[in-house]
């Protein structure tokens, strides 16, 4: 790996509660991408160019870095739980009983009598 580099995917992926910090711990998977043969490790060039006199031809200094490369990801849910938005999925299921109740309860109205022109 010294004289090719490699590239490495960590990934850490979170799944916990916000109230309880102290117990959220991300999973952590870590997988080696340059495993092909056409292109094995992690490489970067690049070069100076130069003349050391006028007329000369030119001259270039070529640099190859290798190393390791680490593409990091982080991804998850945090929950926590909250009363207020408990209580506004709850409202609605607790309400439509009530008014299916107060329909049924209520007689009905008497229709209005209609106007006849003389």
């Amino acid at each position: 790996m010294k004289q090719t580099g490699c590239i490495l995917s960590i990934s850490l992926e979170w799944n916990c509660y916000v109230d309880d910090v102290a117990d959220c711990v991300p999973t952590v998977h870590v997988q080696r991408l340059d495993l092909s043969e056409f292109s094995r490790g992690f490489s970067y060039e690049t070069a100076d160019h130069y003349t050391q006199a006028p007329g000369d031809p030119g001259m270039r200094d070529l640099y190859t870095y290798r190393g390791v490369r680490l593409l990091l990801s982080s991804r998850g849910v945090g929950k926590k739980v909250s009363l207020a938005a408990i209580m506004l999925q709850v409202a609605p299921l607790a309400a439509s009983p009530c008014c299916y109740l107060a329909r049924a309860l209520t007689p009905a109205l008497p229709e209005p009598a209609t106007r006849t022109e003389a």
